[in-house]
């Protein structure tokens, strides 16, 4: 792979910090576990609540991704470093007062600015932005006559939001919840960019939209078959998720290369403890 367009360094401190923050190393996991909530458990995440940003189970290689963007959605998508960029792992907790809780959780452009500004200075992160080619997936329909398969359609309601603002209050909206029964997994009002995004976290490649389905959709997976669509660890080219895809969905992952945004990391320090 071969850089094809390369930008300059960012600068060595982001113009806008948080009011406090403290940075820690996590222990090591007591038991490894194998069951989804110890899965779960482990998952890095971050949010914010209340001018509160928590981040937790981080990886220094997670927050690069988090912090710059989302077009670095993947792993693959960092490149460089040392080896603990993956192994050790972070909580963070720091306070942004000047910033209005948008009410989702998810933390705003402001916040993610503050992260890059604490890499910068707790981390001595220094990170160079390039385009290189690489390999991709687009996400196409296998039948000849386009027709969908009976696990994917246009969806009336839209989930982006799973909770509705009512007497000032934040209220779940039980229909964007998943459902299963006996036989079958369903989601309602699902965005399409969640699940090709989902996709890409599976088989470890951006993933090109190419289906012409965009918006919400709603998603009848066969309880045989969830596995293949719900799993967290990364498949390789002989998984049944490609063979479910086409019969459930009628869509399949078709393997091109495109040129692919990625950051370089020049330079990273384990921080000081608080």
């Amino acid at each position: 792979e071969t850089a094809s367009a390369q930008n300059v360094t960012q600068p060595a401190v982001a113009a806008v910090t948080f009011d406090v923050a403290s940075v820690k190393v996590q222990p090591p996991p007591t038991r490894p576990g194998v069951s989804l909530q110890d899965s779960l458990a482990r998952t890095p995440y971050m949010t914010f609540w209340g001018n509160r940003f928590r981040a937790a189970n981080a990886t220094a290689a997670w927050l690069i991704r988090e912090a710059y963007g989302e077009e670095y959605r993947l792993r693959e998508q960092v490149l460089e470093g040392p080896e603990w960029l993956d192994e050790d792992r972070f909580e963070i907790d720091a306070v942004a007062r000047d910033v209005e809780p948008s009410g989702d959780a998810v933390p705003p452009d402001a916040v993610l600015e503050m992260l890059r500004s604490l890499l910068q200075t707790r981390f001595n992160l220094r990170v160079r932005r390039e385009t290189r080619e690489g390999p991709v997936y687009a996400l196409v329909r296998a039948r000849a006559d386009g027709r969908l398969a009976a696990g994917i359609r246009i969806s009336k309601q839209d989930c982006a939001e799973i909770a509705d603002q009512k007497n000032g209050e934040r209220v779940p909206r039980r229909e964007c919840f998943p459902q299963w029964s006996s036989d079958l997994y369903r989601r309602v009002g699902h965005p399409m960019e969640r699940f090709v995004q989902s996709l890409e976290r599976r088989v470890g490649r951006l993933v090109i939209n190419e289906t012409g389905l965009s918006g919400p959709v709603d998603l009848d997976i066969p309880v045989s078959a969830t596995s293949n669509f719900t799993a967290l660890n990364r498949i390789d080219v002989d998984s049944g998720l490609f063979t479910a895809l086409e019969e459930v969905m009628g869509l399949k992952l078709e393997s091109r290369r495109a040129s692919i945004p990625v950051l370089v990391v020049e330079h990273i320090e384990r921080p000081a403890a608080n």
